[in-house]
């Protein structure tokens, strides 16, 4: 038979359990203190409740108080009755309804009905960031869908391997990280940019082939070296015709002298006539070859050749220019994409932040930690830290609405008006334990039993009892103003 009402603690009797000798407590109202000096049997009133219903791991090895042959608990919750009983022997649970009709399989009732009694809000204040976080995981469900993410981001991830947060956060920062490389690229490419100064007018400026111009230079080259060889063959032939007409003067003084060799000479003159004709002639055709010969002039192209080297390096650059921009151009648009990516993601965070189920209203993830009304936990108030806290050990006792809270000593003021307001708000129960030496203050136990003064039946007080000073307004000064 399972128990969908939820649940309180009606009446507690707890008899020989650790450091309790006897008491009997009908709590009232939502609020239940319980005060005493240390090492009284305080923890034990309220490890008395767990010890009821938590059994197997929740049971310590010696329940009994020291000196006692057998401990029991009674817990009444209305709809049911617990109790617990131990002996030398091991413990006994036993589970009847209002009817008295009992359970044949008592501890699965009360697993089902139980939560975690053993969450202290205030020790959850006190948890590190890491251990707040798994805590708060551990009780809500993020409904987070892992195709959406992939279409939002383009980015898969298993959800076989990573839960909820992990997931976002893996996903936001590969998103993040390519952003940031895509922007030191874009640095980058601008400053490589910069550096390529264009002159004006030769934007468009190409590359031009020095091959060509080599070839139409050396074709200049080689007629010109042409025209010295008609030259050189030209002062050579100069060159012998003066030697024939020293030749001819020769021959003509040895004439007088060589009259017995008149015929024989005149025969060689005759023949040095022709040969002087025909170089006349030939010299008067180099004469002629050598008046038509035109000089090439080398300045204009070995101008345009110097020119070469400094046009095709700015068409090089304009080149380089335009593949960097076009660079720069695929990165920007890249860059944009991511941050697009980027904030898709967090507007679908801030979608799955609505729609999760916190026990408290302003709760959110960001940066690995637990963020509450926009403020990293860590740095909140004290009453804040308390108000999550008892946000999770409300989520974490949905059905047996009882809260534990040791230290309670260490609360102030403005954490019980957090704890009476919350569990007022949600009908619960909130056991709290306190150091005090003398009564006045909750169910005194004193010696592990309730304090002379105090009935055993005597119900506990619906409004806590704060010291006479306790609302006295704060004091602020002209500097806590804002």
């Amino acid at each position: 038979m399972e128990q969908e009402k939820p649940l309180k603690i009606i009446r507690l009797v707890a008899e020989n359990v650790k450091k309790l000798r006897a008491i009997q407590i009908t709590p009232e109202g939502h609020i239940v203190q319980i005060s005493g000096p240390n090492a009284a049997g305080k923890t034990s009133v309220l490890d008395s409740i767990w010890y009821a219903l938590g059994g197997g791991n929740s049971l310590p090895e010696e329940p009994i108080r020291k000196g006692a042959a057998r401990g029991e608990i009674h817990l009444d919750l209305g709809e049911m009755i617990v109790t617990r009983t131990f002996t030398h022997k091991g413990s006994y649970l036993k589970l009847v309804n209002k009817d008295g009709l009992e359970w044949k399989s008592p501890q699965k009732v009360l697993d089902k009905l139980i939560g975690k009694l053993s969450f202290d809000p205030l020790a959850f204040t006190r948890l590190d960031e890491t251990k707040q976080r798994e805590k708060l995981l551990s009780i809500i469900t993020i409904p987070l869908s892992y195709e959406r993410l992939h279409q939002l981001s383009g980015i898969s991830v298993s959800a076989d391997t990573a839960d909820p947060i992990n997931a976002m956060n893996t996903v936001y920062k590969t998103i993040f990280d390519e952003r940031s490389e895509r922007n030191r690229n874009i640095k980058r490419l601008e400053s490589a940019i910069a550096t390529l100064e264009i002159p004006k007018g030769m934007e468009d400026l190409q590359p031009v082939s020095a091959v060509e111009i080599l070839a139409e230079r050396q074709k200049l080259v080689d007629e010109n070296a042409k025209n010295a060889e008609i030259r050189k063959a030209f002062a050579e032939q100069e060159e012998n015709v003066r030697a024939l007409q020293e030749q001819k003067g020769d021959l003509e003084a040895q004439k007088q002298e060589l009259l017995r060799r008149l015929t024989e000479i005149e025969a060689s003159m005759a023949a040095t006539d022709d040969l002087i004709s025909a170089a006349n002639d030939q010299l008067l055709e180099a004469a002629n070859s050598v008046s038509n010969l035109q000089e090439r002039d080398l300045t204009e192209i070995d101008a345009r050749i110097a020119k070469l080297d400094e046009s095709n390096r700015i068409a090089n650059e304009v080149t380089k220019k335009r593949d960097l921009e076009i660079e720069l151009n695929q990165e920007n648009t890249q860059a944009i994409d991511c941050t697009h990516k980027l904030e898709a993601v967090l507007r679908y965070k801030s979608e799955l932040m609505e729609q999760t189920n916190f026990p408290v209203k302003g709760l959110d993830f960001r940066a690995g930690k637990i963020v509450y009304n926009g403020v990293p936990l860590s740095q909140a108030s004290a009453a804040e830290k308390l108000r999550v806290g008892m946000g999770i050990a409300m989520a974490l006792n949905p059905k047996l609405r009882v809260i534990r809270i040791e230290d309670g000593s260490l609360l102030d003021r403005q954490s019980w008006i957090v704890i009476e307001e919350m569990a007022r708000e949600g009908d619960y129960q909130v056991w709290i334990e306190t150091v005090a030496d003398e009564p006045g203050q909750g169910i005194y136990i004193y010696d592990g039993q309730i304090g002379a003064g105090q009935s055993p039946d005597a119900p506990q007080p619906a409004q806590t009892q704060f010291p006479d000073d306790f609302y006295a307004p704060d004091q602020h000064s002209d500097q806590m103003l804002m």
